[in-house]
C-alpha cells in the first residue's frame, strides 16, 4: 500500500540520494533503491514491515514507481531494508518439473520405467503392481504459473485419456545442496477435477502429489513430481 504524506516543503531527491530531517527527535533519511529483479508490489510487500507509518510525529514512508523503490525512514532501518534486498531482489531461478501419473492396480507386475519409486510407493500403498501411465516435462520461473498436458493410450481402465496440470512454482530457497520449491499442483482428467495440493519439496527429490481413486474398482491413480534446478 502506497502512503501518501504531505509536508509544508518538498526536496526533489535523484536516484540513491538522501535528505535527513528532525521530527520530534526522531532523524529520517529518504533513500531510493533500484530494483533489479523484483516487481514493484512484491518489492512494497517485502520491504513494508521495516516502515513505521504509524510511528507518532516522525511517520515512515514508502513507494514504488518504474523500478525505484524509495523508502523514508531512520538509518538504521534503511540499512536493513537495504541488506534485506541485497537478499532478495536476485535472478529467478528456473525449475524444471517432471510429473508421472502412475496407475496402482493391485495387479502383480512392476512397470521398470518407475523402478526407481515402486519402492517408496509400497510404503504408502498396498497395491501389488504399479505401471505408468503418463509423464511429462516442463520448466518454469519462480513465481510463475506453468500448465503441462499428458495422455493415457489406455485409458480404458482408468477412465481418462487427458490429464491437465496446473501447478505455480512458489519461492525457490536454500543452498545448492539442499533447495526447496514451494509448489501448488491441479490435476484435471477430461475436465473433471482430481485433487490439487500445495507442498513444500526438496529439489532432486521424487514427491507423492496425491492419488485419486478409481470409482468401482481398488485401483487408483497416483500422482508424482521431481523438481530439478534448470540452467
Amino acid at each position: 500500500m502506497i502512503r501518501r504524506h504531505f509536508v509544508a516543503s518538498a526536496v526533489v531527491l535523484g536516484v540513491g540520494a538522501a535528505v535527513l530531517g528532525c521530527f520530534g527527535g526522531t532523524n529520517l533519511d529518504t533513500r531510493s533503491f533500484e530494483l533489479r529483479h523484483l516487481e514493484d508490489s512484491v518489492a512494497m510487500q517485502l520491504i513494508e514491515p521495516y516502515v513505521y507509518g504509524d510511528r507518532e510525529g516522525a511517520p515512515g514512508t514508502l513507494s514504488a514507481v518504474q523500478g525505484i523503490l524509495t523508502v523514508r525512514e531512520t538509518r538504521d532501518n534503511l540499512d536493513r531494508i537495504s541488506r534485506v534486498l541485497e537478499q532478495f531482489d536476485q535472478p529467478r531461478k528456473s525449475v524444471s518439473l517432471n510429473f508421472q501419473i502412475i496407475f496402482g492396480n493391485g495387479g502383480t507386475t512392476t512397470d521398470p520405467a518407475i523402478a526407481e519409486v515402486v519402492t517408496e510407493l509400497r510404503k504408502l500403498f498396498r497395491f501389488e503392481g504399479y505401471e505408468l501411465r503418463s509423464e511429462g516435462s516442463v520448466t518454469g520461473l519462480e513465481r510463475t504459473e506453468v500448465f503441462q498436458t499428458m495422455f493415457d493410450g489406455a485409458s480404458g481402465d482408468t477412465g481418462f485419456g487427458r490429464y491437465e496440470l496446473q501447478a505455480t512454482i512458489g519461492s525457490v530457497v536454500g543452498p545448492p545442496d539442499s533447495t526447496v520449491v514451494e509448489l501448488s499442483v491441479y490435476l484435471i482428467g477430461d475436465e473433471t477435477g482430481l485433487f490439487q495440493t500445495s507442498l513444500v519439496l526438496g529439489v532432486g527429490h521424487t514427491v507423492v502429489l496425491g492419488t485419486f481413486k478409481l470409482p468401482g474398482s481398488g485401483a487408483a491413480l497416483i500422482l508424482t513430481v521431481r523438481a530439478e534446478l534448470a540452467e
